[in-house]
């Protein structure tokens, strides 16, 4: 008898190793570290309302509403994945999942998936609709409400909706709504961003006055208007990583309240 060693170059099994973006830690770390900032602005919120209520009552109720929308999201996706390990490391070997944790899991029912693409179509109306009302009060004239209303309602709607695609069992509709909710958010962070850095451009003497902290606010907004464009971007690019989905929530309303 004659035995044969063969030794591979490589191991054929890392061809399917997921990319660290979707893996358990890093999925873990950032859905608490994204849960954390959203508790700071909500603090934020109710500690400045006696200064931005009466500015706008609409568009802190909007902030608001808005971020208690999305820490509601993260916290049930916290509270799944946590679940989800603890009846991993229940059972032989005893160990942790070294992928992400898919959320909505494919064993839901139809009615328990549903609830959860109702509650993420919230999320990105609320999170888009207060920053479409922020810049209506930016640039205030009829027309450019109009035009900003006309422009971007629209496509915050569908962003919205197309979540409801992925209750379809057809992957080339999901693959689709995947898309189209893709482009519409990217476009969405583009277009608030270059809002932003238009209005600062023709208001110059008033967004980068020195004095009470207007230029540091100023910066501070457009920087995050340029971050999430890339986010948005990087959606388009980077498909079914969730938590990133969370991060462009944060960084919008972040903008939004700066």
């Amino acid at each position: 008898n004659s035995t044969t060693n063969t030794t591979l170059s490589s191991d054929p099994y890392l061809a399917y190793l997921p990319s660290l973006a979707r893996t358990l830690p890093v999925q873990s770390a950032m859905l608490g570290s994204i849960l954390t900032f959203f508790f700071c602005l909500l603090v934020h919120l109710l500690l400045t309302s006696p200064y931005h209520r009466p500015l706008s009552k609409l568009n802190w109720s909007l902030q608001v509403s808005a971020v208690l929308a999305a820490m509601l999201s993260i916290s049930a996706r916290i509270g799944l994945v946590l679940q989800k390990s603890l009846n991993s490391g229940s059972e032989w070997p005893y160990m942790l999942d070294y992928v992400e944790v898919d959320l909505p899991a494919k064993n839901w029912e139809v009615a328990e998936s549903a609830a959860w693409y109702m509650l993420e179509a919230i999320v990105v109306g609320l999170v888009h609709i207060t920053n479409i009302q922020f810049l209506s009060l930016l640039f205030p004239s009829t027309v450019e409400v109009r035009m900003i209303c006309g422009m971007l309602v629209p496509l915050a709607v569908l962003a919205s909706g197309v979540n409801f695609a992925s209750l379809s069992s057809d992957q080339g509709t999901i693959d689709l709504g995947d898309a189209i909710r893709n482009v519409c958010n990217s476009t969405l962070m583009l277009l608030f961003a270059a809002a932003l850095a238009i209005w600062g451009w023709l208001n110059r003497r008033r967004a980068w006055r020195t004095d009470g902290g207007t230029a540091a606010f100023g910066a501070g907004a457009i920087s995050l208007a340029i971050l999430g464009a890339g986010v948005g971007f990087a959606l388009i690019k980077v498909d079914n990583v969730q938590w990133l989905t969370c991060f462009g929530w944060a960084v919008t309303l972040w903008q939004s309240f700066l």
